[in-house]
């Protein structure tokens, strides 16, 4: 696919200005992000019956934007929420207004992450979401494709954007159903399965395992507690203790540090990173920490009844509650390294640093 020019250079510099706190409202998103965006991948903005702004999809209710093909029939809506505002209830709100109007393609964006639906055929709204783009943290090369892909105005003037869209689809469901059937043979590896892996084993050295230990190493390695490197050990006369003091709020995951503007992201990286480390991770932390009357990390099924005044999405259909003061968010952090089975601190796995607290 042939590329925009500028339009990497446009992500950047919107990445920048949003890691700046640039974009406070839906309104500075909807301008600064979203309609810069939309011109540059060649829609003609100021075409009222191309680019409908608040487009009417029935009840009284309006949609930020119709990308429409012919002219006023709507192709892809876009619905534009203020930064952090993207979240399970704007995704049923905007899975409604496909409804009632019928478009190939959905798109929920506060400016930094971009969601993009199927509205039509099987499966929650969840499982009809095809891709992400992070503007922040995905690399500009992947933003820039996947956002031609599926917006560029020639590829959904063409049909091709719908097609792009399903082939994903598609892709995307594999691949959860194999991390689904990997899970289910981690936890509890079929006999057929431990058989093949025990007589493996025996040919490499002549050993005998259990089931019970070769089931149980499995689910180590699955995990990610054996095979991968040790960290690195300081040489006897390094200084022991914290990271030199660094303004601002960062994490620094197994030596690669990442910068926020925004606690919340920080809280919420942290915790994908530990849950993309352990597939266990999010589901352990529930089970043994909450609050006095509630828990700190929910499902989707039961985000409804956490009364989180903020909540982050950590993995699919997992959340943390982000409305916290910066202390209570570093010891959150602190406890989930623990369940999670990595260290904390200047030579271990995690370290974190959020509103000067460590």
């Amino acid at each position: 696919m042939n590329v925009i020019p500028r339009l990497r250079q446009d992500i950047e510099d919107i990445a920048q200005r949003i890691k700046e706190g640039s974009f406070e409202s839906e309104a500075q998103v909807r301008y600064g992000v979203v309609q810069r965006l939309l011109e540059r991948l060649g829609w003609p903005r100021y075409d009222p019956q191309i680019v409908i702004p608040e487009f009417a999809v029935g009840g009284g209710r309006r949609v930020d934007y119709a990308l429409c093909h012919p002219p006023k029939k709507a192709v892809v809506l876009v619905e534009v929420k203020k930064p952090g505002a993207v979240n399970p209830r704007a995704e049923e709100q905007l899975f409604g207004y496909c409804v009632r109007v019928g478009v190939p393609i959905a798109v929920l964006t506060d400016g930094q992450t971009w969601h993009f639906f199927l509205p039509a055929g099987q499966g929650s709204f969840e499982e009809r979401c095809f891709a992400r783009v992070d503007l922040t943290s995905d690399d500009p090369i992947k933003a820039e494709e996947q956002l031609l892909r599926y917006l560029r105005y020639t590829e959904v003037k063409e049909g091709r954007s719908p097609e792009n869209a399903q082939q994903d689809l598609t892709r995307t469901r594999e691949e959860r159903a194999y991390e689904q059937a990997w899970q289910r043979i981690v936890e509890r590896p079929a006999r057929k399965f431990l058989r093949l892996f025990i007589h493996e084993a025996k040919n490499v050295a002549a050993l005998d395992p259990s089931e019970d230990n070769a089931a149980a190493w499995i689910r180590r390695r699955a995990a990610g507690h054996i095979g991968s490197p040790p960290p690195p050990v300081p040489p006897p006369d390094a200084p022991v203790g914290d990271p030199p003091p660094k303004h601002g709020d960062y994490v620094i995951w197994r030596g690669a540090r990442k910068d926020f503007s925004k606690q919340n992201d920080a809280m919420q990286y942290a915790f994908q990173r530990l849950q993309a480390a352990n597939p266990d991770f999010c589901q352990a932390f529930s089970e043994q920490h909450r609050g006095h009357k509630k828990l700190w990390v929910v499902d989707r099924k039961g985000l409804r009844s956490a009364e989180f005044r903020a909540a982050k999405e950590v993995a699919d259909g997992w959340y943390v509650e982000t409305a916290l003061q910066a202390q209570a968010k570093v010891d959150r952090i602190k406890k989930a390294c623990k369940v999670a089975g990595f260290g904390y601190g200047n030579d271990r796995d995690m370290f974190v640093r959020i509103g000067g607290h460590s």
